[in-house]
């Protein structure tokens, strides 16, 4: 495989990956908008109400490790520089960081709506 092949295929790699942040960004913003609406209309006398509040800051800290990644992959494609360690180091950090908290998110957010609604 030639370098240019390598070049194309490792930016097309970061793009991919910046539409995974693209679309955590939109879930986790989505979902504590909708669980915002709903927290009055559907949970009226909601138990262990603490979980709400874990719940959106997983969403909140998803959202926002999700477009710091958007932003430094944006620039590794604005700029086409080679990957050194600590870079990748740092994205892989976003990634994991956002990933682990919206699955949290969405794992609490199906506890607390188990116990509420049953």
């Amino acid at each position: 495989m030639s370098n240019i092949e390598l070049d194309k295929n490792v930016a097309d790699g970061y793009k991919l990956l910046f539409d995974t942040f693209k679309h955590l960004t939109t879930l986790s913003t989505s979902t504590i908008i909708v669980l915002c609406a709903f927290l009055k209309n559907v949970f009226a006398a909601p138990e262990w109400e603490i979980l709400i509040s874990v719940i959106l800051v997983a969403f909140l800290v998803s959202t926002v490790g999700s477009v710091a990644a958007m932003l430094f992959y944006a620039e590794i494609l604005r700029t086409n520089e080679k990957i050194e360690d600590f870079v990748q180091k740092g994205g892989q950090c976003g990634f994991w960081i956002s990933s682990l908290c919206f699955l949290i998110g969405v794992l609490l957010l199906v506890v607390f709506s188990i116990k509420n609604l049953t």
